[in-house]
């Protein structure tokens, strides 16, 4: 293969053109979603192992190929963000399927009981929290901090109203609601 230091609009005429100027451009892809972009180590990061990060990226090039093979890229997007936003939206759809439990007041029960939890379990608990934490990360600061103070931290509503400088343990309440609902969407 030749260097891999073509933009982003010659990587698309490749495509476009098939045969080895695609196998190309593959090649160039998954080369800079390893090196330039990073996108194993995101996601070894957030708990994956190596061969999910494989598969989560080459489904992202597959699907990013078939967007520009079937006209509904948007050539004045960056591939790389492009891809970067394909392959978070399915790491995260794979890990959701692991995380549904994390619905409603099933949040809690990561932190409970914890004195009579085999390893196994404190091993799952702690996984649960580092996609909990990745999650959680996603969302800006003000629902990472209600839901940090709600479910990790075990506040009531009336503690965080406090805390948070809110009127009402309703208008915590309501937010809270507000902020489960963008991290189940993060899940789904």
């Amino acid at each position: 293969m030749a260097g891999c230091d073509h933009t982003d609009q010659q990587l698309i005429a490749m495509i476009r053109n098939g045969g080895r100027d695609l196998e190309e451009a593959a090649y160039c892809l998954m080369k800079r979603a390893e090196e330039e972009w990073k996108l194993c180590a995101l996601m070894i990061k957030m708990g994956a192992i190596r061969q999910d990060c494989e598969d989560v990226i080459d489904d992202a090039l597959m699907g990013f190929i078939t967007a520009v093979n079937k006209g509904r890229f948007d050539e004045s997007r960056s591939i790389g963000a492009y891809i970067y936003g394909m392959t978070r939206n399915l790491f995260l759809k794979r890990r959701g399927k692991d995380l549904r439990d994390l619905r409603g007041d099933h949040l809690q029960l990561f932190f409970e009981n914890m004195e009579q939890e085999t390893v196994e379990q404190q091993l799952i608990r702690e996984e649960r929290k580092k996609w909990l934490m990745a999650l959680l990360g996603h969302l800006k600061e003000k629902c990472r901090s209600i839901l940090v103070l709600a479910f990790l931290e075990e506040k009531s509503n009336s503690e965080i109203a406090a805390i948070r400088g809110y009127k009402s343990k309703e208008v915590v309440a309501v937010k809270k609601r507000e902020c489960l609902k963008r991290l189940m969407d993060l899940i789904d």
